[in-house]
């Protein structure tokens, strides 16, 4: 369970690493 637990952790730490740079840079703009 400590395992899926780091995982999901890690998942969410991309996406709020990522939100920001998609808000910069939206994918219906680079088209």
């Amino acid at each position: 369970m400590g395992f899926f637990s780091n995982l999901l952790k890690s998942g969410q730490q991309a996406v709020a690493a990522s939100r920001p740079a998609w808000r910069r840079f939206p994918p219906n703009t680079t088209g």
